[in-house]
């Protein structure tokens, strides 16, 4: 679960600052005059300006026509993006307008003015509510905002989303695991570990010790048990020679035979992992080893000559005893670390970078998978499920600590005859996002004054001219260069399969983005408008072997409201029309250049073959054969 819910959630952040920056193209405008700036060349061929640009005069502005646009509308309560878990909110705004307003409407219903606002009690929908707001000035002309509300049940983000990453292996997979869990193994030194435990007894009567070991490769069988795993070592050919020191005696060198060493090892869900108790355990993937049983097939001792066997002969016993032992505490070693191999990422911290626009250092988060259960279906395989929790180390200030949680539990299975496969809960992709967003992480700032290497077009003012006249009389060069801040105020909501055309909605209800001026004399740019936008991004995913691709983008009719106008009035519609046209067609051409999403949890890192992903209500799945 972690990686592939970490790239779900930067995907917002992607396609915001795509379909600002490569959006524009389409609009271009020749002028009657050209730019009086030289201009430098970065390495994907747009000219980068070269400053200063001559600041325009707003007072020259045209002004819009105020009988031509709507009411003035400004929402009151609630808060944008506020979160709650009452069903129905207050939604109280202002409509103002020279010419008289008309009518206002609250989430479709028209509403009377109570002194000098407007009030509804709004029912609210599990997830993220847009409340559209409509007034009307009486020349008839429509204006429109909205505000958004998350309302559900919330957690603390530092809480574990029970149960909402499961990992599935078939006997297939877990046969693959094995396979590689036993070149692993050949990688011990067997013989080094076995001497660590020196003197294997140390008793009353003798005490020996252990001088080499010789064996064949270790081989490791894994299936699934009752209440979790069954995994039997076996090592063939065993050769140790030993050391006995009797009382009495001086020592006696000899060497044990077995023609094979088998450990069988029983590992049940550890529910101490969830919340650890004092002492070690010995556990891997949350599995705690019950017991290791450990069989010596022809086992024998044998020395130099008859009369040291004879010697040795009331010690072979003991010596049976001691090697035993000690293949026991080796193995209780051995299968916690190559079982917690065979599935990285699932009972360890992982600390993960986030780039955040314009900080000193990237934010960082700490995601962590703690098993709840794991589960084996004798012939079947095995089943893990594990609660995720993804914090902001060094949150933004401000922002809230809940999040949304739908409290969708995964359990324990195996995913039909998949070799291999992993599920995450919306509840999983939703802490992923939230923490991005209180990282700070789901800010894009695009410079047109600094265009970067990969950049496909020169970030002008030009762009704007087409839908602002007022535009060409605060920037007379039409190269002036434009800064796009792009920036997430509420935490965006992930929900698989509710929609058969859309398998993977993103809601980001308030999206504030800025368009400033820069005119790179030295000053501050001039903030042109900052509006805050609704929207829900819809992607399809392919699988490939090691990732998960985001197909296609496609989003839904926005929700737009002014909040900011420093500069000069600039007509609504025209922004709304320049938002509505750019957005699809700029997702469609940026989809291919979203970066892929890792698989995670693939074991060893193996590829999946002939990978496929399937979605159902709050629930994604990828699986495929190893």
């Amino acid at each position: 679960m972690p990686q592939s819910s970490i790239w779900l959630g930067w995907a917002l952040s992607i396609a915001s600052a795509a379909w600002l920056s490569a959006g524009c193209n389409n609009q271009s405008n020749r002028m009657p005059f050209a730019s009086t700036t030289a201009a430098a060349t970065v390495a994907a061929g747009i000219s980068a300006p070269v400053g200063p640009f001559p600041r325009g005069d707003a007072s020259q502005a045209p002004p819009v026509d105020p009988a031509v646009t709507g009411p003035r509308i400004t929402i009151l309560r609630p808060e944008r993006g506020a979160l709650s878990d009452a069903p129905s909110v207050m939604v109280e705004v202002q409509a103002e307008d020279v010419d008289g307003v008309s009518q206002v409407t609250i989430a479709g219903e028209a509403v009377q003015a109570t002194g000098a606002t407007y009030r509804r009690l709004v029912s609210l929908d599990e997830g993220l509510n847009r409340i559209a707001v409509t007034a009307t000035d009486a020349l008839g002309n429509l204006a429109s905002g909205y505000v958004s509300v998350t309302h559900g049940t919330f957690v603390a983000d530092d809480q574990a989303a029970a149960r909402s990453v499961h990992v599935s292996m078939s006997p297939t997979g877990l046969s693959r695991v094995a396979d590689i869990a036993s070149r692993e193994a050949a990688k011990f030194d067997i013989a080094a570990l076995i001497k660590q435990h020196n003197p294997l007894v140390d008793g009353s009567v003798a005490k020996v010790s252990a001088t080499d070991v010789r064996h064949q490769p270790m081989q490791v069988g894994i299936q699934g048990a009752p209440a979790g795993i069954t995994a039997r070592v076996s090592i063939d050919a065993v050769e140790l020679d030993v050391e006995v020191d009797p009382i009495a005696l001086a020592p006696i060198r000899g060497t044990a035979f077995a023609t094979r060493a088998t450990a069988t090892i029983q590992a049940t869900v550890d529910r101490n992992v969830v919340a650890p108790t004092a002492g070690p355990l010995a556990r891997a993937l949350g599995l705690k080893i019950e017991r290791i049983d450990v069989a010596l097939d022809g086992f024998r001792v044998q020395a130099a000559s008859g009369f040291v066997n004879t010697v040795l002969s009331p010690f072979v016993g003991l010596i049976e005893n001691a090697v035993r032992d000690a293949l026991r505490k080796l193995l209780v070693d051995l299968s916690d670390d190559l079982l917690a191999k065979s599935l990285a990422g699932l009972d360890q911290p992982l600390v993960i970078a986030v780039p955040v626009p314009l900080a000193p250092a990237p934010g960082e988060l700490e995601l962590m998978v703690q098993v709840d259960e794991a589960r084996g279906f004798q012939a079947a395989g095995l089943g893990i499920v594990g609660g995720a929790t993804v914090r902001a180390r060094t949150p933004v200030a401000g922002t809230p600590d809940r999040v949304l949680s739908r409290n969708t539990q995964l359990r324990p299975q195996v995913v039909g005859n998949e070799p291999f496969a992993v599920q995450l809960s919306s509840d999983a992709v939703n802490l992923l996002a939230h923490a991005l967003y209180r990282s700070g992480g789901l800010q894009v700032v695009i410079d047109g004054a600094n265009p970067s290497p990969t950049a496909t077009m020169a970030l002008d003012c030009k762009l704007l001219f087409p839908f602002f006249p007022q535009v060409r009389a605060l920037a007379p060069d039409p190269a002036t260069p434009m800064r796009i801040e792009v920036s997430l105020q509420s935490a965006p909501i992930a929900t698989f399969g509710k929609d058969p055309t859309a398998p993977l909605a993103i809601d980001a209800g308030e999206i504030e983005l800025s368009i400033l001026i820069d005119y790179m004399d030295g000053q501050p740019p001039l903030e042109l408008v900052t509006v805050r936008v609704g929207a829900t991004l819809s992607a399809d995913l392919e699988v490939q072997p090691r990732h998960l691709r985001i197909k296609t983008l496609r989003a839904s009719p926005l929700s737009v409201d002014v909040i900011r106008e420093p500069a000069v009035d600039l007509a609504d519609q025209e922004l709304e029309n320049f938002l509505v046209q750019i957005v699809p067609l700029v997702l469609d051409e940026y989809a291919t250049k979203i970066p892929p999403i890792p698989i995670p949890a693939l074991p060893f890192g193996l590829d999946l073959q002939a990978p496929r992903v399937t979605v159902d209500p709050d629930v994604l799945t990828v699986a495929g054969s190893l």
